[in-house]
């Protein structure tokens, strides 16, 4: 555990408590000093608080700084010290990111070629061969972090750069939050059997199986298996090893290998200086296995466990859902990677991204929940394109003009001080999900980025129904919560957050649902809380064994759409179409956002629970007006609108 009695900065929902008892706003640019000329740094600093943002987020890049046997280099386009002093001079703040890993489209995302390049600490697939992952330039093979060799390394880059960041953490400093690695998620890979098979790795593996089920013997009578040893432990490597619930605890153990390794590497940190600032990681847009980000935070690794998300205009629900999850669960909210122009790589597909598109998408984010943002790149630089800066800091009219705007909207409404109207919980049967992950089969196929093309490798999945009919009505309790204009969270049944702050909670369930993910829902219905399950009842616990579920209190729906009537009546609805709608309330009064996810202008009728006026406050085109019960506005394609509301 960290001692928190040295921190000066800790973590609260609506972003950062300094020492002298202020809230600090967590919307951050990201500058890559080492990328630009020193001589450009105040320009490009005065441009990022132009943008009216508190922070700046900069890596401290392995690879870039250490080239070898000589110590580090922090000295003039490198000198991270010299740059975070600027930083401070500016009354900005600044998040730190040193790694291991950093990605940013650097040469070997960021790790040192002759560091990856030895076989010893390379990650294994399952069928022994290294796991390589294609970067800026070419394919590296990616590190185990159970490596004892890798670690080694990582301590001695930490000794380095922790001597360079930790006088720098407030007050005497700028910095007020420092990361835990990058993207760590199995570098873009969610397949369940595709790494890691490390030595090292297995025997932590088959150290945590005999602790999960207290001995050898138990799980050999689980396994139907006859291991004398340890060592004879073998894990799955394909769908088709039996019995199920061994490549349930696989998947259950590369869950848990991520909260092992980052509570070490955070650990490492803290432990040579870097422990008076909260420690965040972030991770790829996936919310379900291998990734659990509110899980991670509860496992204390880190204090908070954030998203990273792109996309264009037709993503923007996505990235509702993705605000959802964090604003459901997580400590801070926090995007801590919100597209800002587009990466410019020749193995990705191209995507043209435009002040249209960043409009909606960092509109519908912060109007869903994320409470806190680091926007990537404000500032322009190489393999990057259409940031709100250029690299030498001249502010683009469009974007950094959008980015000045959406700051601007959010402290003139108070959006910091209200709460979001969300009276519905969805909740995600992890135990559901992990059964169809384990279904994965390979046939010698292992693809890299499996989780960031645009499918999903879905036909190494091995089909069954009960996959289909979750899905199936988690889809069409979605279509009934949007046709009725609630608006709602979405959280894990591994990490529930707290469910009296709901009036509905839904959880999609087949044949299996955690026991202990169970009380908690006939808790909350006990207290007064609805609780809908379906399409059917479980009958077996997340180890497969028969269990009785005690359903009082809670509904088993088999046809979503009985759902309609018991619904919360929200302020505002729409009528029905693309348009989907958020409101907000809080001291200083009440607001409510339009967002149209069609590529065509539409009609849309809004109507209010009691009569309310709705003064414009984003798009003029729209206007606003008297809904007394109701008003009706145009909404251009991929458009927003947010009024202010008075009664």
């Amino acid at each position: 555990m960290i001692d928190t009695a040295v921190r000066t900065v800790t973590v609260t929902d609506r972003g950062l408590r300094l020492s002298d008892g202020r809230i600090l706003p967590m919307f951050s640019g990201a500058v890559h000093h080492w990328r630009h000329d020193p001589a450009d740094w105040p320009r490009i600093l005065d441009a990022v608080a132009s943008l009216g943002l508190t922070s700046v987020d900069t890596y401290v890049p392995w690879s870039v700084h250490d080239r070898g046997d000589d110590p580090p280099d922090f000295t003039g386009n490198l000198d991270v010290a010299r740059f975070l002093r600027m930083v401070q001079e500016r009354g900005l703040y600044a998040v730190v990111r040193p790694g291991p890993h950093q990605g940013a489209e650097l040469l070997d995302s960021g790790l040192p070629m002759r560091v990856v390049s030895d076989a010893r600490l390379q990650a294994l697939r399952c069928n022994g061969v290294p796991y390589t992952l294609p970067t800026a330039t070419h394919h590296i093979r990616v590190p185990s972090y159970f490596s004892d060799h890798f670690l080694a390394a990582v301590d001695r880059w930490y000794d380095s750069v922790v001597a360079q960041l930790a006088p720098l953490q407030h007050p005497d400093g700028p910095i007020v939050a420092v990361q835990v690695d990058n993207e760590h998620g199995y570098f873009f890979q969610s397949h369940p059997y595709a790494l890691d098979y490390h030595p090292q790795t297995l025997d932590a593996y088959r150290d945590w199986l005999v602790r999960r089920h207290g001995a050898l013997d138990a799980v050999n009578a689980l396994y139907g298996t006859a291991w004398d040893g340890l060592e004879d432990v073998d894990p799955p490597r394909d769908a088709g090893d039996e019995p199920e619930v061994r490549r349930l605890d696989w998947l259950r153990w590369r869950e848990e290998a991520l909260r092992i390794t980052l509570r070490r590497l955070r650990d490492g940190l803290c432990d040579r200086g870097l422990d008076r600032v909260p420690t965040f990681h972030n991770d790829f847009p996936r919310l379900d296995t291998p990734l659990d980000s509110v899980a991670l935070e509860r496992s204390d690794a880190v204090d908070v466990a954030a998203i990273d998300v792109y996309a264009a205009r037709p993503g923007a629900g996505f990235v509702a859902d993705i605000a959802r999850h964090i604003a459901a669960g997580s400590r801070l909210p926090w995007m801590a990677e919100m597209g800002a122009g587009w990466l410019a790589m020749p193995w990705l597909l191209p995507m043209r991204v435009g002040p249209a598109d960043a409009e909606l998408v960092w509109l519908v984010a912060l109007l869903t929940g994320a409470r806190a943002c680091n926007f990537f790149m404000t500032v322009e630089r190489d393999r990057w394109y259409g940031s709100p800066v250029d690299r030498h800091g001249n502010v683009r009219a469009e974007f950094g003009g959008l980015l000045r705007r959406v700051m601007g909207l959010r402290e003139e409404v108070g959006l910091d001080a209200m709460e979001r109207t969300a009276p519905v919980l969805l909740v995600e049967n992890r135990e559901q999900t992990l059964r169809r992950e384990a279904r994965a089969t390979l046939g010698g196929l292992v693809p890299a980025f499996s989780a960031q093309m645009p499918f999903d490798f879905q036909l190494t999945r091995l089909p069954h129904a009960d996959d289909a009919a979750v899905r199936s009505f988690d889809a069409a309790v979605r279509a009934v919560l949007d046709r009725n204009s609630v608006d709602h969270d979405h959280a894990s049944s591994s990490a529930l957050p707290d469910l009296s702050r709901y009036a509905c909670i839904v959880m999609p369930a087949a044949e299996v649902a955690d026991a202990a993910a169970w009380e908690r829902l006939r808790e909350a219905a006990s207290k007064g809380a609805s609780v809908f399950v379906g399409p059917q009842l479980p009958v077996l616990d997340g180890a497969l064994r028969p269990h009785g579920f005690d359903a009082e209190g809670i509904t088993v729906l088999e046809d979503p759409d009985a759902l309609q009537p018991l619904l919360p009546r929200p302020p505002f609805t729409v009528s029905e179409g693309p348009v989907r709608l958020r409101h907000w309330s809080g001291p200083r009064g009440e607001v409510l956002a339009a967002f149209n996810h069609s590529g065509e202008p539409c009609v849309a009728t809004i109507t209010a629970a009691a009569p309310a006026e709705l003064a414009s406050r984003w798009n003029d085109a729209v206007g606003g007006g008297v809904a007394h019960p109701a008003l009706t506005v145009t909404m251009p394609a991929w458009g927003a609108q947010v009024w202010t509301v008075s009664r």
